[in-house]
């Protein structure tokens, strides 16, 4: 049975515009999204994008929800995908 992922972010300002991404996991019972990368880094493009958002600058705060993941896995998780998500910022600097 497959795992998929999905990420939802607000493009503007506003709250008003809301892109979503969804992706199947390649892996099955793997906690980590293997994606994350590059699902947070195409809603920061359209953060920046002109047709969207167009923000000059990466959004000041980037709030998650995760779920699926038992509690003796949270503090490996967080440790991982917190890095995935700072990388993903930085890249977009």
């Amino acid at each position: 049975m497959s795992s998929y992922t999905g990420m939802v972010a607000s493009v503007d300002r506003w709250l008003g515009q809301w892109h979503a991404v969804l992706s199947i996991q390649s892996k099955l019972r793997k906690e980590m999204v293997w994606d994350l990368v590059d699902m947070i880094k195409s809603r920061l493009r359209l953060w920046k994008e002109p047709n969207h958002g167009g923000h000059a600058n990466l959004p000041e705060n980037i709030l998650v929800y995760r779920g699926g993941v038992s509690e003796s896995q949270y503090q490996t998780v967080l440790n991982e995908e917190v890095s995935l998500l700072r990388r993903a910022c930085q890249n977009m600097c």
